[in-house]
């Protein structure tokens, strides 16, 4: 986590805890204060209430009897109070101390209630005694106010310990679930702290890595420029080398038998002249059969190559047929499975490397064998996969190092065109072509298709 971040949060955290606590005691103010307050308003308003009525009976009864007894009721105290008892019985509240003196300040009724636990918590309630025209006297009854105070005082002393426990224990479980918060808080910055480290680190690594490759791929991007000027220049350098050469050898060959019959008009040895324009006439064919296959390996890369839909049964029929007086020379039998699939390639591209494949594979049969070529197909999960197979000589035999070669030893003294242009036509064509064992003897070439969507 960010310093300041982690300084705000704590401040935050320690704003959560102080406002908890405000809470706490603005509750406990409100439950030990504002409720018992109330309690003993409304008490109170009741306790004048009925004070008030049930003196003012007491004072009417006072009152009559006097009316009656207007010159004796100063002398019968033990009535008077019988009748200010009797007046005053009953209620919610009991006075603790009743008063009735004259006018002429003689205590008629001077009545206190023993045991009264805080006589100083009382209350007066004051009334005018009279013989029915003119006042004669004061009663005064005083009030306990402790009826009021008790149920008060009871329910405080009770707030108090349960607010104490409140607090206490609120806000110590706040400030543990706040504690392993922030705990939790401070664990989980840390890690994201180290996180946004290994980021920071991570990003500087993949701009190093990008320049890198940027740099790279202007780098590969020359190189490319380059194979593709070194590409040009190879194929111009070969039509030219495969047009302009022929002339000289047609001249050297022409020359030659000018020569020859110079020779033969001189009367010298003419089988030893012929033998050597021979040799030249040898030489010179097999330098046009090299021009010619250069000239063909370089003229693969500006050929047409569309594909299409085509029946490789019906290929290999028509393969067959054109290859009948070779394969009848050579004394071998050329074979196919009848399942061949449909496949996606060009026709002419494609019989041109199965007629390489079958030619390649006459010059390495075994002579005392019948030479058997097979041609198979299998369908693997993106390709088919066509395999030509011989009984002739092992792979290890055919020298497997320069078989691919575009020219390769084929008699004493002779070259032949190798399996260079067939591994280009198959690469543009969209496959691979390679050899391998084959299982019952000989060897086996194999290249791929593409399935048909």
């Amino acid at each position: 986590m960010i310093p300041d971040s982690k300084d705000e949060f704590h401040r935050s955290v320690a704003n959560v805890r102080r406002l908890f606590s405000l809470v706490l005691w603005c509750i406990a103010l409100f439950w030990l204060l504002i409720i018992p307050g109330m309690q003993i308003v409304m008490g109170f308003r009741s306790l004048e209430a009925e004070t008030s009525v049930r003196t003012s009976m007491a004072a009417d009864r006072l009152s009559t009897h006097v009316a009656s007894r207007i010159g004796t009721w100063e002398f019968e105290g033990e009535r008077m109070r019988s009748l200010a008892r009797e007046a005053l019985r009953g209620g919610a509240h009991h006075p603790t101390r009743v008063v009735l003196t004259s006018l002429g300040g003689n205590e008629i009724i001077n009545e206190i209630e023993p045991g009264e636990p805080f006589p100083w918590l009382s209350m007066d309630v004051h009334d005018d005694v009279t013989d029915g025209r003119r006042r004669v006297g004061d009663l005064r009854v005083t009030y306990s106010l402790y009826g009021l105070v008790r149920p008060v005082e009871v329910a405080f002393l009770g707030g108090v310990v349960s607010m104490l426990l409140l607090l206490t224990f609120g806000r110590r479980l706040v400030s543990r679930g706040l504690d392993r918060a922030l705990a939790e808080v401070d664990a989980r910055g840390a890690q994201l702290a180290a996180r946004v480290h290994d980021l920071e680190e991570t990003r500087q690594e993949l701009a190093v890595q990008l320049k890198a490759r940027d740099l790279d791929q202007r780098q590969l991007a020359r190189h490319a420029a380059s194979l593709e000027m070194a590409g040009s220049d190879f194929a111009h350098v070969a039509q030219v080398t495969t047009h302009h050469l022929q002339e000289p050898l047609r001249t050297v060959l022409s020359y030659a038998q000018l020569l020859l019959r110079w020779h033969t008009g001189t009367g010298a040895e003419d089988e030893k002249a012929q033998e050597y324009v021979d040799f030249i006439r040898g030489g010179i064919n097999r330098m046009k059969e090299q021009l010619r296959a250069l000239s063909s390996y370089v003229a693969l890369r500006e050929a047409d190559f569309s594909t299409t839909m085509l029946d490789l049964g019906v290929l290999m029929e028509d393969l067959a047929a054109s290859e009948a007086r070779l394969l009848n020379e050579a004394g071998a039998v050329l074979e196919w499975s009848d399942n061949l699939p449909m496949v996606v390639s060009n026709p002419i591209r494609l019989r041109s490397v199965l007629a390489t494949l079958v030619e390649s594979s006459l010059r390495w049969r075994l002579p005392s064998t019948l030479h058997r070529i097979v041609v198979t197909a299998t369908c693997t999960d993106s390709h088919w996969v066509v395999r030509v197979s011989d009984n002739g000589w092992a792979l290890e035999n055919r020298d497997p190092n320069r078989l691919f070669h575009l020219l390769v030893h084929d008699e004493p003294g002779t070259m032949a065109v190798g399996l260079a242009p067939a591994r280009l036509t198959v690469f543009l064509l969209g496959g691979t072509l390679w050899a391998e064992e084959a299982p019952g003897g000989g060897a086996s070439f194999c290249f791929t298709l593409p399935e048909p969507e």
